[in-house]
């Protein structure tokens, strides 16, 4: 039998197998580059959008505690404001009451029969002095102050009775009904 020389085809097969071994590390790697790099590039882009949200963050923060803070000075004047108007009316609340009760006064006193000489203001009691014409006038204005919701408490301090006239003193307290 006659030998055959295998080598030179087995070489070149080896050659072949090689160069197609290279060929699939180097295609291999090339497909690993692109993905590293595809996902190098899609983390980059995830941190920038963190980054971007972490900085819009912090600027709203820092305008809230700006505005907190302007509010706070708003806030200080709107609590001593209404300290103010509390004091306020706890000062001018009696003087309400007295204007209601001066203000009920002048509309049942019946002015065309007499006038009022004199008013006195004392804590909570408003003292009338003045004159009527008749004692039925005088029986009038006092019907009218018992109707009255602001004027039904009152008593009759003075009255004398002269012939032309009636002087009275009636004094008249703040009504806590």
């Amino acid at each position: 039998m006659k030998e055959i020389n295998l080598r030179p085809y087995r070489e070149k097969e080896e050659k072949e197998i090689n160069k197609s071994f290279k060929i699939s590390i180097i295609i291999s790697l090339i497909v690993s580059a692109a993905f590293i790099g595809y996902q190098y590039n899609e983390y980059n882009k995830t941190l920038t959008n963190y980054q971007d949200r972490a900085n819009k963050i912090e600027e709203r923060v820092t305008f809230i505690d700006n505005y907190n803070e302007a509010n706070k000075d708003v806030e200080n004047e709107k609590r001593m404001n209404l300290e103010k108007l509390e004091v306020s009316y706890s000062l001018y609340s009696g003087k309400l009451n007295t204007a209601m009760m001066l203000d009920e006064l002048v509309t049942v006193f019946p002015s065309e029969h007499g006038k009022i000489n004199k008013l006195l203001k004392n804590k909570k009691t408003i003292i009338i002095n003045g004159m009527l014409r008749t004692e039925e006038n005088f029986h009038g204005f006092l019907d009218n102050m018992e109707k009255s919701k602001t004027l039904s408490s009152y008593t009759v301090n003075e009255i004398n009775n002269t012939k032309d006239n009636i002087q009275f003193e009636v004094q008249v307290f703040e009504n806590t009904k």
